[in-house]
């Protein structure tokens, strides 16, 4: 078995490992080990040895009081030796849920008061419902100084050479096939399957059901709704959103929208706190 980290400036939040002539990379400190039926030891961070780490030591936060909060209440739940969870922060600065609780958890604080954990946890899993939100949570957890958890269900079935960005979330009963790149605090839901090669962006959300070519690139920030399909090949822009059940067999430019079988444009994305600024 060995190690090496990658020192490339575009990809050092990575970390390989080669086991068994498979190379798995994932980044510190992802949290669980390859799913079953793959070969290899597990996702170490640096220092931590791949036959023994599989979880953190020490609690942890989740970031978001919403629906992929609880998702991911459950998927912590569902981990060997899962690491504790101190509670939730929510990623407003409102204070209105802050004291009440979500899966018997406490709401603790706003996202505005990360820096006030830092002594308490190992880490934080980015748990905002949309693209812009997980963004903002990455840059905060950059700021705190919080290393952001990439949480991988363990049924999980991933490809050898599969890449896992931190802040990343993939769903139970995903198949990422060979070579496969998830990007930073991106969502893979329920159930998806992505084709060999396939590049995922930044804060890219793929829904439960989705099928995914092979060689497909998802631009950042992404939305492909659910159980879309998507071709061969095709590439998606930057901002672009594929709506529910569309089957996708040609380039989507970004910040548009296409639906329907065959996919058809429908109308420019629009986000709200930038068309009217």
């Amino acid at each position: 078995m060995t190690k090496s980290k990658d020192s490339s400036p575009a990809r050092s939040r990575f970390w390989n490992v080669t086991f068994g002539g498979i190379e798995y990379s994932a980044l510190f400190p992802p949290v669980t080990p390859p799913a079953r039926g793959v070969e290899g030891p597990g996702f170490p961070g640096p220092g931590r040895d791949p036959m023994t780490a599989s979880t953190p030591t020490g609690a942890i936060l989740v970031i978001g009081a919403s629906l992929e909060a609880e998702r991911i209440v459950h998927l912590v739940r569902q981990l060997p030796d899962a690491p504790t969870i101190l509670g939730f922060l929510t990623v407003d600065s409102t204070t209105e849920a802050v004291g009440h609780s979500l899966c018997d958890l406490p709401v603790l604080d706003t996202l505005d008061n990360l820096a006030s954990y830092c002594d308490q946890v190992v880490g934080a899993v980015p748990a905002a419902e949309n693209s812009m939100d997980r963004e903002t949570v990455l840059a905060a957890l950059v700021r705190a100084g919080i290393p952001a958890l990439s949480m991988i269900h363990p049924s999980a079935c991933l490809g050898p050479g599969t890449e896992i960005a931190e802040g990343a979330v993939i769903h139970a009963n995903v198949t990422l096939d060979v070579g496969v790149r998830i990007g930073r605090g991106a969502v893979i839901g329920v159930g998806a399957s992505l084709g060999v090669r396939t590049r995922v962006g930044d804060y890219v959300e793929v829904s439960q059901g989705c099928v995914i070519g092979s060689g497909v690139r998802l631009g950042e920030r992404a939305r492909i709704g659910l159980g879309a399909r998507i071709t061969d090949g095709v590439l998606i822009g930057p901002d672009a959103a594929v709506g529910a059940g569309s089957l996708v067999t040609r380039d989507v430019i970004g910040a548009s929208t296409v639906h329907g079988n065959p996919a058809e444009p429908v109308a420019r994305q629009r986000h709200p706190e930038v068309d009217n600024a």
